[in-house]
């Protein structure tokens, strides 16, 4: 019952407008890491493995979300560097 509470509270922090996709997505893979452990300790270890494997798989994706993010946001930085360069040279030869 915890785990299907956090794993709605998780969807929710995914779904809402202002929430942040990631930390809602890391929520629910938590919440389903935590119940896949619980599972596998009262034996049930069929849908522990179902579930960790949902686990993995989605945590894969969230990663190369994550990574596809923070090269962009790269890319950005060094594309403003570039902007910033260009614009002081340009100052210099119209001050020359």
């Amino acid at each position: 019952m915890k785990y299907k509470l956090a794993e709605k509270l998780g969807q929710e922090h995914v779904d809402a407008k202002v929430g942040s996709e990631d930390d809602g997505m890391a929520m629910v893979i938590g919440a389903w890491r935590a119940r896949s452990k619980a599972l596998l300790k009262v034996g049930r270890e069929d849908e522990a493995k179902v579930l960790m494997r949902e686990v993995v798989q989605s945590q894969i994706k969230l990663n190369a979300i994550n990574e596809e993010k923070k090269a962009k946001a790269e890319a950005a930085a060094i594309e403003a560097q570039k902007k910033q360069a260009l614009a002081v040279e340009a100052e210099k030869k119209a001050e020359a």
